[in-house]
């Protein structure tokens, strides 16, 4: 929260790109969780997980936050929809994130091993997934998302009505 309100804008303003921006997430995710997999559960080494997990949060804020404007961008100005679409992204983030974590749990809360192979890889691959996915999807269909992001329902409606009844709007 703290990277979203004070230096994700200021990050956007100096990496354009926000391909960059989601391969930059994977590092930074990356270095707070591939550690975890190397901690031990004695007292010199146990505290580490809390600036680990603080890097992985900025990591995940940066993916959050640019996933949040590729959606933007697919929307475009069409307001009436995006509510649901920003609904549905959100309820599916956390019922999927809450299926995994049980069934995590329920498997492997025994096995510190295990859970430590987990923090460190799931994040990690997660990561490098949705930007892979997000860097093909921007790449490959760009020219699409532009063509439904030009023009809101409204604004479509008026230019057919214009088209329709040319001397309407010039009362």
């Amino acid at each position: 929260m703290i990277f979203s309100l004070f230096f994700q804008q200021r990050l956007q303003a100096v990496v354009t790109s926000r391909q960059t921006i989601l391969v930059m997430s994977v590092a930074v995710v990356s270095a707070g969780s591939l550690p975890m997999i190397f901690l031990t559960p004695n007292k010199s080494t146990v505290w580490l997980v809390y600036p680990l997990a603080a890097i992985q949060g900025v990591g995940i804020a940066m993916q959050l936050n640019t996933a949040t404007s590729l959606i933007s961008d697919v929307l475009g100005k069409d307001t009436q929809s995006a509510a649901f679409v920003y609904g549905a992204y959100g309820f599916f983030d956390r019922v999927s994130n809450g299926i995994v974590l049980s069934i995590i749990v329920a498997k492997y809360s025994e096995n510190a091993e295990a859970l430590a192979i987990i923090l460190g890889c799931i994040p990690t691959v997660s990561a490098a997934l949705a930007a892979g996915l997000a860097v093909f999807g921007e790449r490959k269909f760009a020219h699409r998302i532009a063509k439904l992001s030009k023009l809101s329902k409204a604004e479509k409606s008026t230019l057919d009505a214009i088209k329709e009844d040319p001397d309407e709007t010039n009362d």
